[in-house]
């Protein structure tokens, strides 16, 4: 029984010492993994899968990644348009200033119709020169279409009174020769310079000027912009209220209002030639060596030219020209024209219309 009693401790001291030893290799187990699952971990934060192997075989060095790229540092799609805002100190978005002419590819925004200082073409529709009548101020005017100049079918479709006729022709030269070296006192009429499209806007305005309400019984309320207008261009000569109208940007910014892009290239181009086409008839000539025949044949071809585009115009072109009574008197407006013309009376005292 004292030989059991004294083995029970070398058992029990045996079997402690393993279990210390076993302790010992689960700890240092321990160690080894823990750096393992890091290199994993941070493998897998450097966009690597996880069940890819490290490239270096130390547990301790760490895969550098690659810097995230910045928005400047990227490629732009050219085909992306840039947005036309900035951010400001504040943090807000600005618009950019706007610039004069448009990109090509943006359509005429208000700032290109603000800025440009022509008169673009208008479509001869009445209910543009409505809406141009009621901008500019005009009260109870409107433009209507008419189909016949019979005096029956006129009483019988259009409202009345009727402050004027508006028609429209070809474009053909006529001499001045006949026409009167003053405009009357009591006629107001405008020239229309060249290089504008202004013909419409012009021959309404010849129209309402001559049917203001300090002039008639049924006159027109013009509104304050025309009546300042009106007032301020009675002592001038018709070649100078054309001036003033072309300068006067309140009617300019609304008869552009119905512009196009391409009215607008077109109007420059069309100028642009104009010009490098007085520019070079105008040019004094060289006193270079050359035969008579061939200045001759300079000057036929030059003429031909000229003649040619004068003729193109002819057919391509129409004018506006404004028909209207003032007084007893009924007198043809025409921009193109120095002065007004009167076609002849009429006597309201016999119950004579101008219309007849």
């Amino acid at each position: 029984e004292t030989g059991a009693k004294t083995e029970v401790p070398e058992i029990q001291e045996q079997t402690q010492q393993q279990a210390m030893s076993s302790k010992r290799l689960a700890n240092s187990a321990t160690d080894i993994i823990s750096p393992v699952k890091e290199e994993a971990t941070d493998t897998t934060m450097d966009g690597l899968s996880p069940m890819t192997p490290p490239e270096t075989t130390s547990p301790k060095t760490r895969k550098r990644g690659h810097p995230s790229p910045t928005p400047d540092s990227e490629p732009s799609n050219k085909k992306c348009k840039e947005t036309p805002f900035s951010p400001s100190q504040n943090g807000n978005l600005v618009a950019p200033p706007p610039t004069f002419p448009s990109p090509p590819g943006m359509p005429a925004t208000v700032h290109d119709k603000a800025t440009w200082q022509g008169f673009c073409d208008i479509e001869s529709e009445p209910a543009y020169f409505s809406v141009l009548l009621r901008e500019m101020g005009v009260q109870d005017v409107t433009v209507r279409e008419v189909f016949s100049m019979d005096h029956d079918f006129i009483l019988a479709n259009i409202p009345q009174p009727i402050y004027g006729f508006i028609l429209l022709f070809h474009y053909r030269e006529f001499g001045n020769d006949d026409q009167p070296a003053e405009c009357p006192p009591d006629v107001w009429f405008a020239n229309q310079l060249p290089a504008q499209n202004s013909c419409a806007t012009l021959a309404m305005i010849n129209i309402l000027m001559n049917q203001s309400a300090s002039s008639t019984a049924d006159g027109v309320q013009i509104g304050e912009h025309l009546a300042q207008f009106k007032d301020f261009t009675t002592d001038m000569t018709p070649y100078q209220r054309g001036e003033a109208l072309a300068s006067f940007d309140f009617v300019k910014r609304i008869h552009n209002s119905f512009a196009k892009k391409m009215d607008i290239l077109e109007a420059d181009k069309h100028l642009s030639s104009k010009v490098k086409r007085a520019t070079s008839q105008h040019k004094p000539s060289k006193n270079a060596p050359g035969t008579k025949s061939r200045r001759r044949r300079a000057v036929s071809t030059a003429s031909a030219t000229s003649a040619s585009s004068s003729e193109s115009v002819q057919e391509n072109a129409h004018h506006y020209i404004a028909f209207v009574p003032c007084g007893t008197q009924i007198y043809k407006l025409d921009g193109l024209d120095k002065q007004p013309t009167c076609m002849g009376p009429f006597d309201p005292i016999r119950g004579e219309t101008w219309l007849q």
